[in-house]
């Protein structure tokens, strides 16, 4: 069995293994860390449909370059000006201009001595899994799959079945760097855990937001997915060239209306 097949069958089947009926399923995202075979996305407490909408109407300008690196220390707790530019390594313009993108869509205010702050959580945690599938050079994969970890808050290798000697043989270099190691039955649409992987906070929160983005730029261009592409009545708002982020200020305005 070639890696394409077994990454075809698992994204035919990975609705019906255990565990992954909750999240959807991506394939080959560019997340600048790599490109895992896939990535799973899931949000605590939303049903997969639920997800989906909520996938479809996050804008992804929001989570990318300076505006996703300004918004991830604004998580944290909030910040002045200077700070954010210390922080993001942006300049003091380029922070001002992705603070007040992100008050524009009414996630972020301002107090009147000038800081920068959430309004609440505008949007649930959002679990990132990576993939990577491997027939040989197991050690490799771990390797691969422990980049993963700067962007993910789980990510694992998986092997077919048949190679779980190889999977073992990996076992503590996994656990070490908290990952898992699978074996997928393609046949039984099953998989086991050699090692499961641990979640953890992604290593890099910037680096989180930017691949959260790179998520959301993959599905509103329609790339391949396990969705085989959005339902229309589901897809994004039409993109805007001009304004990627007025979709969500419409909202905004409504609101304070």
């Amino acid at each position: 069995m070639s890696e394409a097949t077994l990454t075809h069958r698992f994204e035919a089947s990975f609705q019906d293994v255990p565990g992954f009926s909750d999240g959807v399923l991506l394939s080959e995202v560019d997340t600048g860390e790599g490109i895992p075979d896939f990535v799973f996305v899931r949000a605590l407490g939303l049903e997969r449909h639920q997800l989906m909408h909520l996938l479809a109407e996050l804008p992804a300008a929001a989570f990318l370059n300076g505006t996703g690196a300004v918004l991830a220390e604004l998580q944290q707790r909030p910040h002045t000006l200077e700070y954010l530019a210390k922080r993001t390594g942006l300049s003091r313009a380029h922070a001002d201009r992705s603070a007040r993108s992100l008050s524009k869509i009414g996630w972020v205010s301002r107090t009147t001595t000038g800081c920068y702050y959430l309004n609440g959580q505008p949007f649930p945690e959002i679990e990132i899994t990576a993939f990577e599938f491997k027939l040989k050079d197991v050690r490799r994969a771990v390797q691969q799959a422990t980049r993963y970890k700067h962007f993910a808050q789980r990510s694992l290798v998986v092997l077919p079945v048949g190679r779980e000697t190889s999977g073992r043989a990996v076992a503590q270099l996994a656990s070490q760097a908290l990952l898992g190691i699978a074996i997928f039955d393609s046949v039984d649409c099953v998989v086991r855990y050699v090692v499961r992987p641990v979640k953890t906070p992604a290593r890099s929160r910037h680096a989180y937001m930017h691949v959260l983005g790179r998520i959301l730029q993959h599905m509103e261009l329609g790339d391949r997915t396990s969705e085989r592409r959005f339902p229309r009545q589901l897809a994004p708002r039409e993109a805007v060239q001009q304004d990627p982020l007025i979709g969500l200020r419409d909202k905004a305005s409504n609101r304070e209306q």
